[in-house]
């Protein structure tokens, strides 16, 4: 009986133990499933312009694809090799007008946006004229103060100058070069409420240049397109009613009577009865303008003994530069002949005659044209 007692005994703590060690072994089996892990997709957007596909793959082997759309936008400005500081095509200047051109990409799955600049020539320069399909290098230049005027009353006062633009160098004396060459030359009037004090340009002051047929045909509503039409305007408009040799706008100006002869011509006191009515008051609205411009063949020092090609000029402007000191002259226009015409000049110029009191008289004494 014991020993039944006992047999029972060892069958039920084996059948316990053996229970014990089946629920522990199999915690130890049971292991969690590791999260996979992804890292960046690839390609990166910087620089993409179009839509593309970027993949990844994870760290068991997944492999993902998405498709990112681009979109673009473009804006534009101008600006010129100069400001840039780069020579965009090469050429060895820096005359170039630009057209700057900002495209801005943007990503789909918010990836942002990226930004590309490219450039485009407006205007490949060079300095010099080019007439029909003739180029003409000019490297140099120089600026004389000529004389002033007084147009209608001394308050309107005006200065003239001559621009050289030429072949040969910037060393000019009252007309002389030493050599062969050629030369544009143009006459400026510019307002002196538009100068410094030494009668120079005002650094950064873009000056617009009519030329003078477009200014007295948008005065006088005429069609003027020549010198020998001018000529005759001229000889219309500026009537010498009493035969004194004084045209009776001339006299209204400079003493109230168009049939006084008594004229004043003291050269402190006379002015200019060009762009005035029959009250003596301004009709000119522009402050600058050109009153002639002239292609010259210098031959051994020696211009202005022929004809010269005339040109009469369209969108024509001067500056300067206070950083660089340089003079930017640029134009384009026709020749007598018909014979379109751009002008270029970019670069350092000569000041010549700027300290000169004959050279202020209020009658101008130039060499060439006699145009007011």
């Amino acid at each position: 009986m014991k020993l039944y007692i006992k047999s029972i005994l060892v069958l039920i703590f084996s059948v316990i133990i053996t229970s014990c060690s089946s629920d522990d072994g199999g915690d130890e089996m049971v292991t969690p499933t590791p999260q996979e892990t992804f890292g960046n997709w690839s390609p990166d957007f910087t620089n993409q312009t179009s839509n593309f596909t970027q993949t990844r793959t994870g760290s068991q082997g997944t492999e993902q694809t998405r498709t990112i759309n681009v979109t673009s936008s473009s804006s534009t400005s101008s600006s010129t090799e100069e400001i840039l500081e780069e020579d965009i095509n090469d050429d060895g200047d820096l005359f170039e007008d630009i057209e700057v051109i900002t495209t801005t990409y943007t990503g789909s799955e918010n990836l942002g946006t990226h930004q590309i600049t490219s450039y485009e020539i407006l205007e490949d320069n060079d300095n010099g004229i080019l007439i029909g399909n003739e180029f003409i290098s000019m490297e140099y230049g120089y600026i004389e103060l000529d004389g002033r005027e007084d147009f209608c009353n001394t308050d309107n006062r005006y200065f003239y100058y001559i621009l050289g633009i030429n072949s040969i160098g910037s060393s000019f004396n009252d007309n002389n070069f030493f050599g062969d060459g050629y030369l544009v030359e143009t006459e400026i009037l510019l307002k002196g409420d538009n100068l410094d004090q030494e009668y120079k340009l005002t650094p950064d002051q873009n000056y617009n240049l009519p030329f003078t047929f477009q200014v007295i045909n948008s005065i006088y509503n005429q069609e003027i397109s020549s010198f020998e039409e001018y000529e005759s305007w001229e000889e219309s408009h500026f009537i010498d009613s009493d035969g004194d040799t004084y045209n009776d706008f001339d006299e209204i100006v400079n003493n109230g009577d168009p049939n006084d002869p008594d004229i004043i011509t003291d050269s402190d006191e006379y002015v200019s009865e060009y762009f005035c009515d029959l009250n003596g008051n301004l009709l000119l609205e522009d402050d600058n303008l050109i009153t002639y411009m002239t292609f010259y063949n210098i031959d051994n020092g020696d211009y202005g003994s022929g004809p010269g090609t005339e040109i009469f000029t369209v969108n024509t402007s001067i500056i300067l530069n206070s950083s660089s000191e340089k003079y930017l002259f640029k134009g384009e226009g026709t020749t007598e002949s018909g014979l379109p015409v751009k002008i270029y000049f970019n670069g350092f110029i000569s000041l010549h005659d700027f300290t000169s009191e004959s050279s202020k008289s209020s009658k101008k004494n130039r060499n060439s044209k006699n145009v007011f």
